[in-house]
């Protein structure tokens, strides 16, 4: 099954989801900060990575290391509605990025980070090269 990291600053929140995702088979990583979060991208395989725009200051900076992580990282923003169109809260890929308006259940979530998926499987190529080298993504 796929890893999901979540980015929530509400501990209560991320508990719910954290559950609600790992109930259905997804392996699930905290990240409490936009700092963690760049050490798990880096130290574990992550799938989606779900994010509360709430973290305020830090998603900018966040947002720049996901960019530099892996172009196909889809993104699942969750923005309350009077933020929804603040930039922190719009997809910069359209096709590739979520955005779910708070307040928002659980399912919610989940369908957000299975279409995320099914997106990044289509704009993912399955074979990667490298000058002469071929990376086949499903074995390496």
């Amino acid at each position: 099954m796929s890893t999901v990291l979540l980015i929530f600053k509400d501990p209560s929140a991320e508990e719910m989801i954290h559950e609600s995702l790992g109930n259905v088979g997804y392996d699930v990583v905290v990240a409490s900060n936009s700092e963690a979060a760049v050490r798990s991208i880096f130290s574990v395989k992550v799938d989606v990575v779900v994010v509360d725009v709430a973290l305020g200051d830090q998603m900018e900076w966040l947002r720049q290391r996901l960019r530099n992580s892996d172009g196909a990282l889809p993104v699942v923003f969750l923005a309350p509605a009077a933020a929804q169109w603040l930039p922190a809260a719009v997809p910069e890929r359209a096709g590739l990025d979520e955005v779910v308006i708070k307040p928002c259940s659980a399912t919610d979530i989940r369908h957000a980070v299975e279409r995320a998926l099914a997106a990044s499987h289509r704009a993912r190529p399955s074979v990667v090269l490298v000058a002469d080298l071929e990376l086949d993504r499903v074995s390496n």
